[in-house]
């Protein structure tokens, strides 16, 4: 059985918490990366908005773009791992190509090892001095105590759930993920947590 994963013991304290209400309930738990298309959803553009104020000028690549929706809202560039049609390698973007890229909701949806590709691929197309804005859901994940989530924990990190619908959902705090990103990432990197866009969420600075 796998062991579980963590970034470091401070962050280990910042996970999210399962809250007591919680039930799980018997789910298929071989979730394939690509079943993360089922959370792809077109009702996003409040967010985006959001966004746009926080780009520097330049080119902006929209990292795990859905239906391409958002892309649009900030003029960007779309980048998919699981789009509807097809599949495009992310080693097909040059290093340090873009001024931006924005991240919303993805890294929540993946495993620790495709998460771990995603942030570090975020920090290889970046330019010097580039942003990035990566947002992720938190406690929500699990519903409420009127509209509990349908599905078990996950054996390969706190604060993860596989749901009912065959997808893997994983909540961050404020603090864990901005640990986890800037221990990936290293010292070239500057991270800072951000309010407003989600349950989670951090700039990053490519120094």
């Amino acid at each position: 059985m796998p062991t579980k994963t963590t970034t470091s013991k401070v962050s280990k304290l910042n996970t999210i918490k399962t809250p007591a209400w919680f039930k799980e309930t018997k789910v298929k738990t071989d979730v394939d990366p690509a079943d993360a298309q089922k959370t792809q959803v077109a009702i996003t553009s409040g967010t985006y908005k959001k966004v746009v104020p926080l780009l520097k000028e330049g080119d902006t690549l929209d990292f795990g773009a859905g239906l391409g929706k958002g892309a649009k809202i900030l003029k960007a560039d779309s980048y998919e791992p699981f789009p509807k049609k097809g599949f495009t390698e992310t080693s097909a973007i040059p290093n340090s190509s873009y001024d931006n890229a924005v991240s919303l909701n993805v890294l929540n949806v993946v495993k620790p090892d495709v998460r771990n590709d995603i942030v570090l691929d975020i920090g290889r197309i970046l330019k010097p001095e580039g942003t990035a804005i990566i947002t992720t859901r938190g406690s929500d994940i699990f519903g409420n105590k009127n509209n509990i989530t349908k599905g078990v924990l996950s054996n390969l990190e706190d604060g993860a759930v596989i749901t009912s619908s065959g997808t893997y959902q994983k909540g961050f705090t404020n603090t864990e993920l901005k640990n986890y990103v800037s221990e990936l990432l290293g010292k070239d990197f500057k991270v800072e947590n951000i309010t407003g866009l989600g349950k989670a969420g951090i700039k990053v600075t490519k120094l």
